[in-house]
């Protein structure tokens, strides 16, 4: 029987390089394969390169699954493969049943969810798949993708290189990185929005409130700072703003209106709105355009068009990895307009820059969930 064609768009060289080196590890009975890549380099397309050539060998299933849990990824994912690929996120793995036989797990940002006892590790002991020797059996292979594998890279390092296959890929051409975009000036540092509690400062009064004052102040000039600089654009962009959760978002959503006022308009995207930020950014803006957003917009989720997206602003975080993947990350890619600009953790960044450049191999970022993951040798039966 025929094989199917499972992707929706074309190659790129630097896909279609990596691919053949995952399938040149399988046919040399590599039952693990890492590809290590940067944030949004076209880590999909080359599961999606793999998954192809596998179909062509064998014709039989293909599953995608990460460990995150977001709608938007499931629907970005399926559109780039066909309907005869399963494509799972975290909240369908519990207790899922997969046909083995043959079988190519595709792992996205595998570092996701991965340790022992979470989601993918109990997707693989709920299917055998925690037995080296049934993997062998059944001819199963695991690919895994990922642009910051923390602990993952460091537990596949313990294995023989007789049974893992580690793949860096190369970016595309076209591509515009983290390094281009600290050497461009478009990255700079973020500064904490909220630092204080709206509420905590009401209720204050006398000598504490001139003491907590300060504190408020600093929150607010860091929104008169974005001000001034949201000034030289000439035209109107959406300008995303990672915001806390609860009574925190609502504090930093009203100080931008304090300080914006009617110059700008704003639109809150998250579980509790009907705006969806994928939807609204399809189309220029009339007005120059707050978009708050939460958790949004993490590791493995595309942004796209960045056509009319100028300015975005992540919270910052005690782990290097979660800036990474954060907004950050979501500005590189194919398809970065001159105008885009990130406000981060400028030293995370820099970090990982120097982890790339050594090829992965100096990691240096930190990272939460230090606990072993579900490819420690450990944890397998073998």
């Amino acid at each position: 029987m025929k094989a199917k064609v499972i992707l929706k768009q074309k190659f790129y060289e630097n896909q279609v390089e990596a691919a053949n080196k995952v399938m040149a590890g399988i046919k040399d009975d590599k039952v693990i394969s890492l590809v290590l890549a940067t944030t949004q380099s076209g880590k999909t397309g080359t599961m999606a390169c793999v998954a192809e050539q596998w179909m062509k060998l064998f014709n039989k299933k293909v599953y995608v699954i990460t460990g995150l849990s977001s709608i938007d990824w499931k629907i970005q994912t399926k559109k780039r493969f066909s309907e005869d690929v399963l494509v799972l996120h975290r909240n369908d793995l519990k207790k899922k049943k997969l046909d083995l036989s043959e079988a190519l797990i595709l792992v996205d940002e595998v570092q996701l969810a991965s340790k022992v006892n979470m989601s993918i590790d109990l997707l693989l002991f709920n299917n055998c798949a925690k037995d080296f020797d049934f993997l062998v059996e059944q001819k199963t292979k695991i690919v895994m993708v990922s642009a910051t594998p923390n602990r993952v890279l460091e537990d596949l390092f313990k294995w023989s290189r007789q049974k893992v296959n580690i793949i860096v890929q190369n970016n595309g051409p076209s591509y515009t990185g983290l390094d281009e975009l600290v050497k461009q000036g478009r990255i700079f540092q973020a500064k904490d929005l909220h630092v204080i509690s709206s509420k905590v400062m009401g209720e204050a009064t006398g000598a504490a409130r001139e003491m907590l004052q300060d504190r408020y102040d600093m929150s607010l000039n860091a929104i008169k700072e974005l001000k001034e600089y949201l000034t030289t654009y000439k035209e109107p962009f959406y300008h995303i703003i990672r915001t806390p959760y609860s009574e925190g978002g609502n504090d930093v959503r009203a100080r931008f209106v304090e300080v914006f006022g009617d110059l700008f308009d704003y639109k809150q995207c998250d579980c509790e709105t009907d705006h969806e930020i994928m939807k609204i950014i399809q189309k220029k803006p009339e007005k120059a355009t707050f978009l708050f957003i939460k958790e949004q917009l993490r590791c493995a989720i595309t942004l796209a068009p960045k056509t009319h997206i100028g300015v975005l602003y992540d919270r910052v975080s005690n782990f290097d990895n979660v800036m990474i993947q954060g907004l950050a990350g979501r500005c590189t890619g194919y398809d970065v307009h001159d105008k885009m600009v990130v406000f981060t953790a400028l030293e995370s960044i820099k970090k990982y820059i120097e982890d790339v450049e050594s090829g992965f191999l100096n990691l240096n970022i930190s990272y939460c969930g230090k606990g072993e993951t579900f490819i420690h040798p450990g944890g397998f039966v073998d």
